[in-house]
């Protein structure tokens, strides 16, 4: 049920606080669905060695890769499941570890997971498919045919409605009444039922707050319903009893006629408590101490944001449908007009590192072939990740059996398949933009004392050359500048890079656009200013990213004031 607070690592920074669980050794033999040789098993082979690891501090350990089974290892994290996605096909699928911990069952590519809020985009589809009969409309007042429950009308809800475009795309304006969105929130005993249990606990009295529901408050409309994006769990549950009351089916039964029967998701499945012909092959949830669910697994009162169980390589065949369907090139879920909406920003989605936008169930983000749709999930004791590239027909599904460091493997994994498979990436991890910035001032440092020990003959031929440098220079600076920008790292570190570039501007505007000769002109004084005042800003900036790079930029800033000198005392210009 919950949306765990995490970060892309690919072209997003980590910012995760990491939580170590360490109960059991996961056994890392895997059982997979790809061919054992040729070109799937090497890519196989390159996921599973090339993974980069997520520091405590939130880091990357760039050019350190481990392996799959080091890292789950670590993290304790009993069980994986990966499918890939290459060229609009599920490419291989692969399990490793064991489906409990201290137990011997492996984990194969047909062992079903909890798939956290990945069920909303599954749910959202079943809704649409319901649009499309006629039965629901976008944009209608949900309370126009809702029976079960009634959305309260308040001030905000004077001018504007709640409808099902908005409840899909989290911008109705909903507040859930219980903190139920990361693993360290707390867990209700009355929510939640064991292995062979359904709960209790009815959606009508979670959206009122009603006993046994006494530790949060009723869900209410909190902002106008259309202006903004607030994740909502029981957003989600209002579309699920809107669906009920129209159909007058479970909705259980509702999905798998609309989604899972039609996509071919044999493994998948919102029946709670889950059918003893799948149970056999459930993984157990473990808590981020990695202690196994006293019950094995949970199951949740409102199913549509996250009751279902299911396999990486069901969700994947979901995802190559979603595709197919906005291509115009299957109608077995949605119509492509359908799917197209589904995949259209709705709402935008403000100070996250992971989407910029949310459509009708998926987060989105980026242009043209960078395009990604995607959701994550997690709950007590599962997490899991859906990650598609419409424009290349490239993504995963990643699926895990615990909560410890709440899931961060999750991400280590996706940058070993993005890197394996070349998918589109639009911009870098901060540590890489640091590291961007950092490197561009020591090489611009060096570049200079060679030039100045080198002693050309004529002072023009060293303008020409110092000025090329220092324009390239300015490439690589300006576009961390602007990176840094974009991921609000704050003003201070914004600027700091800022004098050496308009350093660089004034060597190209003077030397190659005015043709001035600045050393017989006032300019001299301002313009060498400007240039150690650039420089005692990236040695700054360097201190700041990690003092030994700030030793390091010091130590060749006085090369190059070394190597000044020198060139000066032997009549160089």
């Amino acid at each position: 049920m919950t949306r765990t607070p995490i970060i892309s690592a690919i072209g997003i920074a980590f910012t995760l606080t990491l939580l170590l669980g360490g109960c059991g050794q996961p056994v890392a033999t895997p059982t997979t669905e790809a061919d054992p040789s040729g070109p799937v098993q090497e890519r196989i082979q390159g996921v599973e060695n090339g993974l980069i690891a997520v520091t405590a501090e939130g880091g990357l350990e760039l050019g350190n890769p481990k392996t799959l089974a080091e890292r789950m290892e670590h993290y304790g994290v009993p069980g994986v499941s990966i499918a890939v996605i290459n060229d609009y096909q599920l490419d291989w699928a692969k399990g490793y570890g064991v489906l409990e911990a201290g137990g011997d069952e492996r984990v194969t590519p047909d062992s079903l997971f909890n798939a956290g809020s990945i069920a909303k985009p599954v749910s959202a589809a079943a809704a649409l498919a319901l649009v499309e009969q006629d039965l629901l409309d976008l944009d209608q007042d949900v309370n126009d045919k809702l029976v079960s429950w009634q959305v309260p009308d308040n001030e905000y809800t004077t001018e504007e409605k709640v409808t099902l475009r908005r409840l899909l795309s989290h911008s109705a304006g909903l507040a859930d009444g219980f903190p139920m969105r990361s693993s360290s929130d707390p867990e209700f005993e009355w929510w939640t039922a064991s292995e062979g249990e359904a709960p209790d606990v009815t959606i009508q009295q979670l959206l009122e707050a009603q006993p046994p529901t006494d530790d949060g408050s009723p869900t209410r409309v909190t902002q106008v319903p259309g202006t903004a994006y607030q994740y909502s769990n029981f957003g989600y549950g209002v579309v699920q009893l809107l669906m009920t009351d129209v159909t007058h089916q479970p909705f259980s039964e509702l999905v798998q006629e609309t989604v899972l029967g039609p996509v071919g998701m044999p493994s998948s499945t919102f029946e709670q408590p889950l059918p003893e012909e799948l149970r056999d092959r459930a993984t157990t949830e473990h808590y981020v101490n990695g202690q196994p669910f006293e019950g094995k697994r949970h199951h949740y009162p409102i199913l549509a944001p996250a009751g279902l169980w299911t396999t990486p390589s069901d969700l994947a065949r979901f995802a190559v449908e979603i595709m197919r369907a906005r291509a115009g090139e299957s109608d077995l879920l949605l119509s492509q007009e359908m799917a197209g909406e589904m995949l259209t920003p709705q709402v935008e989605v403000r100070e996250s590192f992971l989407s910029d936008s949310y459509g009708l169930g998926f987060d989105l983000a980026g242009e043209g072939q960078e395009f990604r749709f995607m959701h994550t999930g997690g709950t007590w004791g599962s997490t899991c990740m859906l990650w598609v590239h419409p424009e290349t027909g490239q993504g995963a599904v990643i699926m895990t059996n615990s909560a410890s460091g709440e899931g961060a493997i999750r991400f280590e994994i996706l940058l070993s398949i993005a890197a394996e498979y070349g998918w589109p990436l639009a911009l870098l991890p901060f540590e890489t933009i640091d590291l961007v910035v950092v490197a561009a001032a020591n090489l611009f440092n060096l570049v200079m004392a060679a030039i100045f020990l080198t002693r050309p003959k004529g002072w023009k031929r060293f303008e020409r050359v110092a000025g090329l440098v220092l324009v390239g220079m300015a490439v690589p600076l300006g576009a961390a500048v602007i990176l840094n920008a974009l991921g609000k790292r704050g003003w201070w570190v914004v600027v700091l890079p800022l004098p050496l570039i308009l350093h660089c501007i004034v060597e190209l505007l003077l030397d190659y656009i005015l043709k001035l000769d600045f050393r017989k002109t006032r300019l001299l004084g301002p313009y060498l200013a400007l240039f150690y005042l650039g420089q005692m800003g990236l040695i700054g900036y360097a201190f700041i990213v990690e003092p030994v790079y700030g030793f390091a930029t010091l130590a060749t800033y006085f090369l190059c004031l070394g190597a000044t000198r020198y060139a000066h005392a032997k009549g160089v210009g």
